[in-house]
């Protein structure tokens, strides 16, 4: 008996722990599409000082945020997302307004994504 309870409690367990992680890498994420957004919206306006400012603070979030996302992400995903807030600058440094634009809608996309997958569904549990 001792055996299945300590089974029944390290699969809640394990149930808990991949519940906060969603739950964290949510709010990652949801941070930085509302920066995402805010610097596209700086770019429509071509107003780029906000428009770094806000790409800036995001890839500073997302560098704190690297002993969490190591840990839990593909580097992959860690590598393509790091590789999208560079360009994404590099086009707002240029004054670049449509690839900007465009840039930051993939950062956001990448980001959106990122969170969708590891959302826990059934699908994902079985």
């Amino acid at each position: 008996m001792k055996k299945e309870t300590f089974a029944v409690l390290l699969l809640a367990l394990l149930l808990g722990l991949s519940i906060l992680n969603a739950w964290a890498l949510d709010k990652i994420t949801g941070r930085l599409i509302g920066t995402m957004d805010a610097c596209r919206s700086s770019i429509d306006a071509e107003n780029w000082d906000d428009a770094a400012k806000q790409a800036e603070t995001a890839l500073d979030y997302w560098g704190k945020k690297g002993a969490y996302t190591h840990i839990v992400l593909r580097h992959s995903e860690i590598d393509a997302l790091t590789e999208n807030f560079y360009r994404l600058l590099e086009r707002i440094y240029s004054r670049d307004g449509a690839a900007a634009s465009c840039e930051a809608r993939l950062t956001m996309e990448a980001l959106e994504s990122m969170s969708s997958i590891e959302k826990l569904r059934p699908g994902s549990i079985f």
